[in-house]
């Protein structure tokens, strides 16, 4: 199908881990407010997948994604940790709610805004 050529072109150009302004969550000024107000939508919106529940299953997932020069999270994937892959009912959960995230204030480097990519890793676990 046709839709496979509309490739956005900010998936050429290069992403950076980190950048002289870092991107910023809403309502956050410094790294350490967005990274733990990230972790708290996170865990808020995480529906533990009933089928891991009842087997007992838990597991850590790696998400990577990237927050687009305009403060969108895109390309967002599943990367393997060293313990490798975990169920993958918590990884398709991961992954849907990494993709929920708001938009963010876009990181800069030298000035200009700049796509920035980052590792999130997501704990499941069943107390």
């Amino acid at each position: 199908s046709d839709e496979d050529l509309e490739i956005e072109e900010e998936d050429f150009e290069e992403a950076f881990m980190r950048v002289e302004e870092m991107p910023s969550f809403k309502g956050c000024s410094d790294e350490q407010c967005t990274e733990n107000e990230m972790m708290a939508f996170i865990q808020r919106n995480i529906i533990y997948p009933a089928i891991c529940k009842e087997n007992n299953i838990t597991g850590r997932v790696y998400i990577e994604m990237i927050v687009s020069k305009t403060g969108k999270v895109t390309n967002v994937k599943l990367i393997s940790g060293s313990e490798g892959r975990a169920d993958e009912n918590l990884e398709k959960e991961g992954i849907r709610v990494v993709k929920k995230l708001p938009d963010f204030t876009p990181g800069r480097q030298q000035g200009k805004a700049a796509n920035v990519k980052y590792t999130i890793p997501i704990v499941f676990e069943l107390n």
